[in-house]
């Protein structure tokens, strides 16, 4: 965190993730070694944005550490002031979206903006890249970076695996795990992630995980990749892609967007979203069903709440 991202200790980490989330290892260990200052914050303030940011001012916090689903609603704010402070947003824990992205670097333009990605398993953060403009001009797809000092990522039929010291010694009582997801790779221990990626000139690119690609009619579908599309909609705040089961077998796939505020609510915005859709995937890929809600629940951990968004298609309208 000192070498690779610059943290000094006049920063101010702001604490955002529950403490049982990894995520929240970020900021817990890096103060402390650097000798900084944590800015613990209920959950009461951190699910309110304007007492959130009342206290990032009154603290004059620097350093920004969530997931992407959680600083959605903060990239709508037009009133960045009480955020002038923040030098860093340090994002992990999910695809960052492109629109995301870009309006962080266009709001606070002397903030860094930092990609980053890592399980549990290999220390939280095991790749970092600054997402500037060339990088947004460049990638559609943002990358999550390249291997910090002494790991290094390697690609085994789509999937990511962590070679290092950086990876654990292993899950406690486990043994079947074990030797599932942790091999040896030249002597170095290494951690199947279950994740899936690709590289690209040494940069890593997250694709998601094994549990978000479904079968559907023959054809393998990345979900992150439907959402990626949904989210660099101009009048869509925040989608998200679920698949719908039944008996274990996915039926259909469905699409939850909450649209930008001060939208004509009167507009088929469905059929707006088609064809975004169509323009950029297969149609095999094309949700069979979109529904608009409210505001995108997320989790104890910041993401998107898969089974709450299932359970508000299903409800009635």
């Amino acid at each position: 965190m000192r070498e690779d991202f610059g943290f000094k200790p006049h920063d101010v980490f702001i604490n955002i993730a529950v403490l049982s989330f990894d995520l929240s290892v970020y900021e817990l260990m890096s103060f402390g070694a650097i000798g900084a200052t944590l800015l613990l914050n209920s959950k009461t303030v951190s699910e309110n944005p304007d007492l959130l940011m009342d206290r990032v001012q009154k603290y004059n916090g620097t350093i920004w550490v969530s997931t992407p689903s959680f600083s959605f609603i903060y990239s709508r704010i037009d009133e960045v002031s009480r955020l002038d402070s923040i030098r860093y947003f340090l994002f992990c824990g999910e695809l960052l979206p492109h629109s995301l992205a870009k309006v962080l670097v266009e709001k606070f333009p002397k903030a860094i903006v930092y990609n980053t990605y890592g399980p549990t398993e290999a220390t939280v953060a095991t790749t970092m890249i600054e997402i500037d403009a060339d990088i947004l001009d460049k990638h559609p797809i943002l990358p999550v970076g390249r291997s910090k000092p002494r790991s290094r990522i390697l690609i085994d039929q789509d999937e990511i695996v962590i070679v290092g010291k950086n990876v654990s010694l292993g899950y406690l009582n486990r043994p079947d795990l074990n030797a599932e997801k942790f091999i040896t790779i030249d002597g170095e221990r290494a951690f199947k992630t279950g994740d899936q990626g690709y590289l690209e000139d040494d940069i890593l690119f997250f694709k998601g995980r094994n549990d978000d690609q479904v079968k559907l009619h023959g054809f393998r579908i990345e979900l992150n990749e439907i959402t990626s599309v949904l989210n660099d909609l101009s009048f869509v705040l925040q989608g998200e892609t679920i698949p719908l089961k039944r008996n274990g077998e996915v039926k259909k796939i469905v699409s939850l967007i909450q649209l930008k505020t001060g939208v004509d609510e009167s507009k088929d915005w469905k059929a707006e979203i088609l064809e975004g859709l169509n323009s950029k995937l297969p149609y095999y890929m094309i949700p069979s069903d979109f529904k608009f809600i409210d505001k995108m629940p997320l989790n104890q951990n910041g993401k998107a709440d898969k089974k709450m968004l299932e359970q508000l298609y299903l409800a009635k309208s």
